[in-house]
């Protein structure tokens, strides 16, 4: 089973209906307006956020926020969000026990964020690297929609058996050398809002270039024995 899952690649449409992605993004909208958090006044809908019909309010307070020298956390506040005790965690869980163990756990989560032209963009890489779990796999859930040039995913059209060695970048980020060979033979994968993917940790991966759109937004969730 072990080596079944290592190469996994596993694409879900709807793993969240707009309707939990509002929830989330609500969430996540509150929690940047906080005073506690950003000196910036901005007025509170009385109404739950359409994040998913009409963005614009939910990234005008995004751009506030990403500008306080709190910022650092408000972002780490991201991976504590009821939402995802409540939406995320049990659906991942739930899938997770069938594909792997009943005795799975969560290892990590959280949420990424990627601009246009950002730097923290990351290279291609396995994810065993620092995991002390012998089989896991990675959630990556698209909160907004993700089309060609949007910061979608980079899968390496090639999986090997096994772990490969890593270097370290500038950023300290453990990533496969010779990156431009990497590149070159994957394949973008774009997203729909709601969207599920979930990889093995042999899976070689990395965040596409992202030129254009607005932030792109999404969950990511490590599971394991």
């Amino acid at each position: 089973m072990s080596k079944e899952i290592d190469k996994k690649i596993l694409s879900i449409k709807n793993f969240l209906s707009k309707r939990e992605i509002d929830e989330i993004m609500s969430e996540i909208q509150i929690i940047m307006q906080k005073r506690k958090y950003v000196n910036f006044k901005l007025k509170l809908n009385k109404k739950k956020l359409s994040f998913t019909k009409d963005r614009s309010e939910f990234d005008d307070c995004y751009y506030l926020a990403r500008k306080q020298k709190i910022w650092p956390k408000i972002y780490d506040s991201f991976q504590h969000l009821d939402c995802y005790k409540k939406i995320v965690i049990p659906k991942v869980l739930k899938l997770s026990k069938k594909l792997i163990s009943k005795k799975i756990r969560i290892i990590t989560k959280g949420v990424r964020i990627i601009e246009k032209n950002d730097m923290r963009s990351y290279p291609i890489h396995q994810e065993y690297v620092g995991m002390r779990s012998s089989c896991f796999l990675v959630f990556w859930i698209a909160l907004n929609t993700i089309s060609v040039s949007e910061g979608g995913l980079l899968l390496s059209e090639y999986i090997p058996n096994t772990k490969l060695p890593h270097t370290l970048n500038k950023k300290k980020y453990p990533i496969l050398p010779e990156q431009e060979k990497w590149i070159e033979n994957s394949k973008e994968k774009n997203f729909k809002a709601g969207e599920s993917l979930i990889v093995g940790r042999y899976v070689p991966h990395g965040t596409a270039k992202k030129t254009k759109g607005p932030p792109r937004w999404a969950c990511l969730i490590r599971v394991g024995v």
